[in-house]
């Protein structure tokens, strides 16, 4: 099936537990890790969150990259939105 996969990336600093709550709170499941970025030339630590869901509510994960840019005081959330096919494979 084709749905959305929505990318945040959320440099440091943050709290990885309260990231994870924000997300959580709106939607089941997703994946995060941990990477390197860089912003305005320098390196730091990001987290990287991946929704992938059949919600195509772009407002809706935009309030989320809203709540995490201003609850860690971040200058920007990156949000990459991909249309993918995925299913789950169950036996």
């Amino acid at each position: 099936m084709t749905v959305k996969k929505y990318s945040i990336y959320l440099g440091s600093p943050h709290d990885e537990l309260v990231a994870c709550n924000v997300i959580h709170e709106l939607f089941d499941g997703f994946t995060m890790f941990n990477a390197v970025g860089y912003w305005r030339g320098k390196a730091e630590d990001t987290q990287v969150f991946e929704i992938v869901t059949d919600v195509k509510n772009a407002s809706l994960i935009k309030s989320v990259c809203s709540e995490l840019r201003n609850r860690f005081s971040q200058d920007c959330v990156l949000l990459v939105t991909s249309d993918v096919i995925a299913d789950f494979v169950e036996d």
